[in-house]
C-alpha cells in the first residue's frame, strides 16, 4: 500500500470515507506517519540488523577524532544505532563503544556516540589515531511519508494493513468514542504477533546471542564458532 491505500483502508475500519469531514486526508497523513513510526519502532526494537548501510566516514577536521554524520559529503541523517565500527574498511580493527566521560581513560579502539538521530557524532578516544577514516555499519531509519505515491517500504507489504489499523486506532478517539471496536483490536494484535514473529526470526535456526569478535564466543547461551556453549 502507498499513503493514499493507507488512507483509505483506515478510513474503511473506521466505517467512512474520504469526504468525511472529521477525516480530512492532513490529519490521517499524520495518523499514517505516527502509524508507520510506532509499527517501525518496535520492528528495529525486535531486530536491530533489519534496516541497515554501510559508509565511509571521514573526521571533521584531521587532528581531531570527530566524525559528524550529517556532514559527510554524503550526509547521514537516517541513523538510529550502530551496528559495526571499523578502522578504515570492512577488514579493519574493530571498535568498541564506550562513554563519552571513558574516552581519555580507554585505548585507540574505543569510540562514544552522542547526539540525537539526525545529528549523531562519533567522537573516538584521546589516544586514538585521530587522522583515521571509519568504517561504519549502521542501523537506519526509513524515509517519512510525504505524498500519496509513498509506501512504508520499512514494513514487509504484506503486514502493511497494520499500519492502517493503528491509524483507524488513532483516527477512532478523535470522534471521543469510548474505546476501538474489540473484533479490530484482536486483529490488530495477532497481526503485530504475527511480524514481530517474523522479523525476529529470518531461519530456521534460533537467533543467536552476539559473540565475542575476539574469541568467537557468545555472551550468554548461544552457538559459538565452534559449537554451542557461552
Amino acid at each position: 500500500m502507498n499513503l493514499a491505500d493507507l488512507r483509505t483502508t483506515a478510513l474503511a475500519y473506521l466505517g467512512t470515507a474520504s469526504d468525511d469531514p472529521g477525516y480530512p486526508s492532513t490529519t490521517l497523513n499524520l495518523l499514517v506517519q505516527q502509524a508507520y513510526d510506532q509499527v517501525m519502532g518496535e520492528i528495529v526494537a525486535a531486530s536491530p540488523m533489519y534496516l541497515n548501510a554501510t559508509a565511509n566516514l571521514v573526521p571533521d577536521d584531521p587532528t581531531v577524532g570527530v566524525y559528524s554524520l550529517a556532514t559527510q559529503s554524503t550526509p547521514i541523517t537516517t541513523f538510529r544505532a550502530w551496528l559495526e565500527v571499523r578502522w578504515e574498511s570492512a577488514t579493519g580493527s574493530l571498535l568498541r563503544e564506550c562513554r563519552i566521560e571513558e574516552l581519555t581513560t580507554y585505548g585507540q579502539y574505543y569510540f562514544a556516540v552522542t547526539g540525537t538521530d539526525e545529528t549523531a557524532v562519533f567522537t573516538l578516544s584521546s589516544q586514538s589515531s585521530v587522522a583515521n577514516p571509519l568504517w561504519l555499519r549502521y542501523a537506519y531509519w526509513p524515509a517519512v511519508l510525504s505524498v500519496d505515491t509513498d509506501s512504508p517500504v520499512g514494513v514487509p507489504s504484506r503486514y502493511h494493513d497494520l499500519i492502517a489499523l493503528r491509524t483507524a486506532a488513532l483516527a477512532f478517539a478523535l470522534g471521543g468514542e469510548s474505546s476501538f471496536p474489540p473484533v479490530l483490536t484482536a486483529i490488530m494484535q495477532d497481526r503485530f504477533a504475527a511480524l514481530m514473529q517474523d522479523v525476529s526470526r529470518r531461519g530456521v535456526a534460533p537467533a543467536l546471542t552476539r559473540l565475542d569478535p575476539a574469541t568467537g564466543t557468545g555472551w550468554g547461551w548461544g552457538q559459538n564458532l565452534n559449537g554451542w556453549g557461552f
